[in-house]
């Protein structure tokens, strides 16, 4: 199989659009570099009748180059991508470490096929978009792999947009915004340290009893450390729940 492209930081659909239509203007004309793509990715276009090749032909190289199985396939995830572009509330910042630990949480979890890591990868990962649990617990993983399908469920396009934006957000965080505390509570359980978890309850004990309209909003500990759990797994959230039940959350109302 030959090796995949990467996807673009920001995916853009108009841009693969023309990238198909130059594509099919060099099959057309008959270059050597252009057949050679075609063949690797669709033998069964008809190299010997340029003439014939469809714009159908070009768009199904330039999907399956990037791991897609067809091209309505990319125009779908790419369409999500554009989607979750405006919708900011679906973006969660955290450290660098944290999301090393997720991306570390789904190697594991597709390891140990976990459904929720096969589910996880079907949503994001092109080679593995749309696919059954089966076919995804069969497949190989990388760690690009999993660190695309951390960035996009994380509200990002790509790795390389989640990095540029968690550092924008640290330098913004020693600034002089104001950063709600549930932010930092939120980073101190994906990194599954309850000591940490500990220093900002003691210095934002409201944390502890949140509004209904946080609540609603998704903005409660109980709900952060079940998202995190969903994630990383119960073994490395262990000491995390055990902290919240003994200051009083009720995890069974989950």
């Amino acid at each position: 199989m030959s090796a995949l492209r990467p996807l673009p930081p920001r995916p853009n659909l108009e841009f693969e659009h023309k990238e198909a239509k130059a594509l099919l203007r060099q099959l057309r004309a008959g270059d050597a570099d252009a057949l050679a793509r075609a063949r690797a990715q669709h033998p069964a276009i008809d190299a010997s009748a340029p003439a014939r090749i469809r714009l159908a032909d070009a768009q199904l190289v330039i999907a399956r180059e990037y791991g897609f199985t067809s091209w309505p396939k990319l125009v779908r995830y790419f369409g999500d991508v554009h989607r979750q572009s405006y919708n900011h509330g679906s973006v969660r910042y955290g450290s660098r470490d944290s999301f090393d630990r997720r991306v570390r949480g789904l190697l594991a979890g597709h390891r140990n096929r976990q459904t929720v890591a096969a589910r996880q990868l079907a949503a994001y990962v092109p080679r593995f978009y749309g696919m059954g649990l089966n076919d995804a617990f069969a497949a190989s993983v990388t760690e690009d792999h999993a660190r695309l399908a951390v960035a996009r469920s994380s509200g990002f396009p790509s790795w390389q947009v989640l990095l540029e934006r968690c550092e924008t957000a640290v330098r913004q965080d020693v600034g002089d915004w104001e950063v709600h505390p549930q932010v930092y509570a939120s980073r101190a359980m994906e990194a599954a340290d309850p000591e940490a978890l500990e220093r900002v309850v003691q210095a934002h004990p409201e944390l502890l009893h949140p509004t209904d309209y946080a609540v609603a909003k998704g903005g409660s500990l109980l709900r952060t450390a079940i998202h995190c759990e969903r994630l990383q797994g119960r073994k490395a959230m262990r000491p995390i729940m055990e902290w919240l039940a003994t200051h009083g959350l009720d995890l069974q109302a989950s």
